[in-house]
C-alpha cells in the first residue's frame, strides 16, 4: 500500500516504521513542524510537506496521527481522494469526526 502519514510525533514514528517493515510504501509525511518532518521523512525515505494543500495525492491510505486538539482544525484543509482510506489514531475524538467529510474512514 502506498501510505501518507498526516502527523510526524510518536505514534506517526510508530506506524511508518511497521509500514515499512510490512513492505509498505510511506509516501510522504504531512507535519505541523519542519524538523520533525523532515527527521521521521528521512528516516523512511519519503518527501514531506508543513503545507495541507501539498499533500500527496496518489496514497491508497492517510493516517491521521495528531493530537486530538488538532484534528477538527486540520480536517477542514486537508483534500483526500474519495478512493483513498482515511484512519484515525486518536483515542479521545469519535471518528463521526469524519461524516460528510471523507468517503471511506
Amino acid at each position: 500500500m502506498k501510505i501518507a502519514l498526516i502527523g510526524s510525533g510518536n505514534v506517526a514514528v510508530a506506524i511508518g516504521k511497521l509500514a515499512l517493515q510490512s513492505g509498505n510504501e510511506v509516501q510522504m509525511i504531512l507535519g505541523r513542524s519542519e524538523a520533525p518532518a523532515r527527521a521521521l521523512a528521512s528516516m523512511l525515505n519519503c518527501s514531506y510537506t508543513l503545507d495541507p494543500n501539498h499533500l500527496v495525492q496518489t496514497a491508497d491510505i492517510y493516517i491521521i496521527a495528531i493530537q486530538d486538539r488538532e484534528i477538527k482544525t486540520l480536517l477542514s484543509a486537508l483534500a483526500i481522494p474519495d478512493s483513498a482510506i482515511v484512519v484515525l489514531t486518536a483515542g479521545g475524538v469519535s471518528i463521526d469526526v469524519f461524516k460528510n467529510i471523507f468517503k471511506n474512514y
